[in-house]
């Protein structure tokens, strides 16, 4: 072995520990010493440091946390096989209240630096595997999917009437596509709630809010395509009748606003329907209404082959991440499947679920103090937590060896 190996290797964990130590190991000062020995007890601890430690875990931490560091309450964190680093600047976090937990400030509150490096280095090198307990499938994973894929599945019982894509070849049927998010989902609760009667109605009722959402966004995705039945009316005199309109719908029927709809590139029977039935009933809308009642038939049909004509504009919307997605962006910080390369990251995998779900969940109220982690888990709903955990739950860990190295390179005889 070169005589600097030691040496070398030793420098090498300081700068994983973010000290700022030179590549190659020197002779330290004293101002820097306390430092240094307190990176390399924690890096390489003795096996006097981790009997020490395991007593300690026995006595300090039994109550919460098993001896063995892997936990049987789902609730709770397994501590085995976690960054010796990561766990002792978890254990300042609580003594120093920078993490919220009571129970946890008050159970570290008299334990010294010694003592914390000590069961942190005890319980680092515990052996981590995955209880039959908590051990999941990565199923729920795969099954909160991508949003736009399941919109896409539920499309299917659409297709018949709205063509496969949302632009309808069906004379009198509406596309769904190029329309506000908002607007469908207001229009999907008013056929749902019988605001607007009729066979809409009834293929609406069953399909569940997360199910409207992943619908809206799958066609409002799509590429919009203008209408071929474009109605017999006067084109001119449509456009001069839709000044009046522009102010909510757009010069063009392309709205602006998110919970009005697009009229642009409509079917122009369906367009001249749906305005009989704002100015006559039985669709509910006061302002509607006013706006329609007094036009002529002529003028009704004027406005929908206007509209009709007109090119629709594809939405700006943006594609949210998908579970792998968010998983691949885990994985920067957490390692491959969880496991943390980074001494600071905690490991994930094999990590009990519901404690995995329950502090993501804390991480997206604000009620954990970590900013970029809640930046992170913000955006998350309930069942991408969820899916989340059940993913890194299901993963093997990799355990942490340390081995005990010498200071000073051995003198050559």
């Amino acid at each position: 072995m070169n005589p600097k190996t030691p040496a070398l290797l030793l420098a090498a964990t300081l700068v994983l520990a973010g000290t700022t130590q030179a590549a190659e190991f020197k002779k330290p000062t004293p101002d820097v010493l306390p430092s240094i020995q307190l990176d390399r007890s924690l890096l390489f601890p003795s096996k006097a440091d981790i009997a020490e430690g395991k007593v300690l875990a026995t006595e300090q931490c039994i109550d919460c946390h098993s001896a063995t560091g892997i936990e049987d309450d789902p609730e709770m964190p397994h501590l085995a096989g976690q960054h010796v680093l990561y766990l002792y600047s978890e254990l300042q976090a609580y003594k120093k209240k920078l993490r919220q937990n009571e129970d946890m400030s008050k159970s570290v509150q008299f334990l010294s630096d010694d003592a914390m490096r000590k069961v942190s280095a005890y319980y680092s090198g515990q052996i981590r595997g995955v209880p039959a307990a908590t051990t999941a499938s990565s199923e729920p994973a795969a099954a909160v999917s991508d949003p736009v894929e399941l919109g896409k599945k539920a499309s299917a019982s659409c297709g018949g009437c709205h063509g496969p894509d949302g632009n309808s070849k069906m004379p009198g049927m509406p596309n769904l596509t190029s329309q506000p998010l908002e607007y469908f989902a207001i229009a999907m609760r008013h056929y749902k709630s019988g605001g607007r009667p009729g066979m809409m109605s009834g293929f609406a009722a069953p399909i569940d809010d997360q199910t409207v959402k992943n619908l809206s966004l799958y066609f409002g995705l799509q590429p919009p395509k203008g209408t071929s039945n474009v109605g017999k009316g006067d084109v001119e005199a449509g456009r001069t009748a839709a000044g009046a309109c522009s102010t909510c719908h757009g010069e063009d029927g392309n709205v602006v606003g998110p919970e009005l709809p697009t009229l642009a590139g409509q079917d122009a029977t369906y367009l001249a329907a749906a305005i009989n039935a704002y100015a006559k009933g039985p669709r509910d809308h006061a302002q509607m209404k006013a706006a329609t009642e007094s036009l002529s038939a002529d003028d009704i049909n004027n406005l929908a082959s206007f509209y009709a004509q007109q090119e629709p504009i594809p939405r700006k919307i943006h594609k949210p991440a998908t579970v792998a997605d968010w998983i691949e962006r885990c994985n920067r910080c957490h390692g491959e499947d969880g496991n943390s390369a980074d001494p600071r990251m905690p490991s994930l995998a094999g990590q009990n679920r519901a404690y995995l779900e329950r502090v993501l969940t804390l991480y997206s109220e604000g009620k954990r103090n970590n900013s970029m982690m809640s930046a992170m888990a913000g955006p998350l709903n309930e069942a991408e937590r969820a899916a989340l955990a059940a993913h890194y739950a299901a993963q093997t860990p990799r355990s942490i060896l340390y081995v005990e190295l010498p200071c000073e390179p051995t003198p050559a005889k």
